[in-house]
């Protein structure tokens, strides 16, 4: 059987006009219904972001399709590399490297996503300090904090979803991870907020 394939749809509703926001999160959610493993509004944004984990990535294209049908809607599509995939392929112990909890139960989920950048750092070095990092979160994640973890496929970046009770505490968090310790001036951290649909 396949390996499942990871994609991060991101919905931006047009609004050069009035527009409906509200109707339009609904249609969009309609249509995703219980396809998406995860789905979000973003806090005061016109946009919705879902998280699909498919063997076909073709039912990711006919989700797009089916959207854009439906309005005025700008459609982007992230491929993901399952984080835990990552972690083997960089030398993580593998027993971190299990199957994700795919568990986010609090109605406000963050989104971080950390791009880093390797200037001035042989590639050996960063492998290894991602190995540090991806080895960190995944240690954290297994004492039951709800973290879902992607990398973003072909680039030096990574995304996460966390049901944290504030922003402070994710930013305690932060603090303790090998890319703050040891990369922080190319690091580079970006924080959304987002509700359930």
């Amino acid at each position: 059987m396949s390996k499942p394939a990871h994609f991060l749809l991101t919905i931006e509703i047009g609004c050069q006009q009035k527009v409906d926001v509200e109707g339009m999160v609904k249609v969009v959610n309609g249509l995703l219904g219980n396809k998406a493993m995860f789905k979000f509004r973003v806090v005061g944004e016109p946009k919705i972001l879902a998280f699909f984990e498919v063997i076909n990535p073709v039912e990711v294209s006919t989700m797009c399709s089916s959207i854009i049908q439906k309005g005025n809607f700008h459609v982007t599509c992230t491929s993901l590399l399952a984080y835990e995939e990552w972690a083997q392929i960089i030398g993580v112990d593998s027993k971190l490297t299990g199957p994700p909890p795919r568990k986010l139960t609090k109605a406000v989920v963050y989104k971080f996503d950390v791009n880093v950048e390797c200037n001035g750092m042989t590639t050996d070095d960063f492998l290894n300090t991602w190995k540090e990092e991806a080895t960190t979160a995944l240690t954290v994640r297994g004492t039951g904090l709800e973290l879902e973890l992607f990398k973003v496929f072909g680039q030096r970046k990574a995304i996460g979803l966390i049901c944290q009770d504030s922003p402070g505490d994710f930013e305690k968090l932060m603090q303790n991870l090998p890319f703050v310790k040891k990369m922080f001036d190319r690091c580079h951290f970006e924080l959304t907020t987002l509700t359930k649909l």
